[in-house]
């Protein structure tokens, strides 16, 4: 499997950017300062300039009235390529390393216990209240780029409490939280790292037609794992479709989040000694794995006599596929984020929204997510300003009513937040939102759970993903007695638990971690030597051309 040498790219691309920037210093201090341009901000959350649909202008606008509102700052999309598959991850890695980088970051949960634990960030509340500071010299900084004074404690708790009025409850821990080290240039304690421009939630989306041709209620949902199961394999029976779908493979844990996490399982969690451990070892989760066992792999027979083996399309990797079939109404069920992206394409008539099933133990859950802007600590006091700035006016009020009259304008106002539509007098609008959308987007917030976000997250998946992939190879565990079942796979489940506990974690024995120096040394020495006499036949074989030709090599002892 190729999980490792993933892994390994990873490794490497963040060594070199700790390397290169020490705490989180850029060598070119960030990037520009001031100058006749005005001061950039190369921000990773700008809008594409190609993009014509209505989330890209509606960004465009606010962008366009930040720039007026404050014109000292010259805004810039950041853009750098990345290794196939990883671009949003090891991209900005890639350009901190090279001393180009995003002076306002892209940070995902995944990727936040990273990026906090290797100092890439400023604790927003200390930048907010500098911000607001009533001293100027809260404000200014010195030509080394230290700052004059500092906001007060009154300053930074008013500041903190700003920053909590933006941020949902379940995102909360998520973003206010300590870094998991002591490295030296690391802000200690709890702070605010990152803000939210945008909620991120999945949600059941059902084809009503499809549900119409199997003979379904097109406005009841299934409620639970039995009824999913149940319609699942009714729609299978047609012809040409499948009850639903997801993509197997190194991420098939992130596609069955839902079911995971609505079963009480939780992927990673911090112990009481402060150290992050895997989770995910439990019942429940070899539970989850055989109940997606059965959906995907289970033979059985229509009413009219057919057998089919399992009732999902789930193919290896996913993509363009598995959009076109749900677009041809191929598929029944599906989850999907749903966003002011996403649900545009969303034809209320023609397709539905539900929560999760609910799991035999009767929790409904699934995932929550934020796209969130961080500051870069690299940046000079001048750009940290700016982007936080920046940030601020993104999140805001002024922000808020302008993409809410721009998406009411484009007639896709029912796809907005009933809370916000209220909020803002748009009473006609929010009589004509679906009551399915309310309902979903009020559960999946109050029911969301943080996508992994603990110490050394961002290869998580492939881990969890290794024992659901080894059931799902294995459709002969039907055949066994369950609790047998179940056995086997917790001992899987298991295996995996102890690999990131060891190789993500670092929960190594003194003994462990000494063999493990050892061989890296023995490998390293190895290189070395290799090297050296491959340097040293290299020579030869031209010295020995050289002197064919008349000439005198350089080093006539090599």
């Amino acid at each position: 499997m190729f999980i490792v040498k993933g892994h390994c790219h990873r490794l490497f691309i963040l060594a070199a950017a700790v390397l290169v920037c020490g705490a989180g210093r850029a060598p070119e201090g960030g990037g520009q300062g001031g100058g006749a341009g005005g001061t950039v901000l190369r921000l990773q959350t700008l809008p594409s300039p190609v993009s014509t649909d209505i989330s890209a202008q509606v960004s465009r606008v606010i962008v366009q009235e930040f720039a007026a509102l404050y014109p000292q700052y010259k805004l810039e999309a950041f853009a750098f390529p990345g290794i196939e598959g990883m671009a949003m991850d090891q991209g900005p890695l890639m350009a901190i390393a090279t001393g180009v980088p995003p002076h306002g970051m892209y940070v995902n949960f995944r990727q936040s216990s990273s990026y906090i634990d290797h100092g890439f960030l400023v604790p927003l509340e200390i930048l907010l209240a500098r911000l607001n500071s009533a001293d100027p010299r809260a404000r200014a900084a010195d030509a080394a780029g230290n700052w004059l004074a500092d906001p007060s404690p009154a300053e930074v708790e008013e500041a903190l409490a700003m920053l909590r009025a933006r941020i949902v409850d379940a995102a909360w821990p998520v973003l206010y939280r300590e870094a998991d080290t002591d490295r030296a240039g690391v802000p200690r304690g709890k702070h605010v790292w990152a803000l939210p421009y945008g909620q991120l939630v999945r949600a059941l989306l059902y084809r009503k037609d499809v549900f119409n041709e199997a003979g379904l209620d097109p406005e009841r949902p299934p409620r639970d794992w039995n009824e999913f199961l149940d319609y699942s394999r009714k729609i299978r029976a047609l012809p040409g479709k499948f009850g639903f779908m997801y993509s197997t493979g190194i991420h098939v844990s992130w596609g069955v989040y839902s079911f995971m996490v609505s079963n009480g399982v939780r992927y990673m969690e911090k112990g009481a000694d402060g150290r992050w451990r895997a989770t995910f070892n439990t019942p429940a989760a070899a539970e989850t794995i055989y109940y997606l066992l059965e959906l995907t792999r289970q033979p059985f027979e229509t009413e009219a006599g057919d057998t089919y083996s399992g009732a999902v399309f789930a193919p290896l990797g996913g993509g363009q596929e598995m959009d076109l079939k749900w677009q041809r109404g191929e598929i029944g069920m599906r989850f999907s984020y749903l966003t002011f992206g996403r649900g545009l394409d969303i034809n209320p008539a023609l397709v539905g929204i539900a929560p999760a099933p609910a799991s035999y133990s009767g929790e409904s859950a699934s995932e929550l997510n934020c796209g969130s802007t961080g500051v870069f600590s690299g940046s000079t006091p001048e750009q940290q300003l700016g982007v936080m700035r920046y940030i601020w006016f993104q999140t805001g009020e002024q922000a808020e009513r302008i993409r809410t009259r721009m998406f009411i304008d484009a007639g896709y106002g029912t796809f907005l937040d009933p809370d916000v539509l209220a909020k803002y007098g748009y009473d006609d609008v929010l009589k004509q939102v679906p009551e399915d959308w309310k309902n979903t987007v009020r559960d999946a917030l109050r029911n969301g759970v943080p996508e992994p976000y603990g110490k050394n997250t961002q290869t998580i998946y492939e881990y969890v993903s290794e024992p659901i992939n080894w059931a799902l190879e294995r459709p002969e565990l039907l055949q066994l007695p369950r609790d047998e079942a179940l056995r086997r796979i917790g001992e899987q489940l298991d295996r995996a638990a102890q690999r990131v506990d060891k190789f993500l974690l670092g929960e190594l024995t003194p003994r462990e971690w000494r063999i493990r120096r050892l061989a890296g040394g023995g490998v390293l020495a190895l290189i070395i030597v290799v090297f050296a006499l491959s340097i040293r036949w290299v020579w030869r074989a031209f010295s020995r051309q050289e002197q064919a030709l008349g000439d005198q090599p350089s080093f006539r002892r090599m």
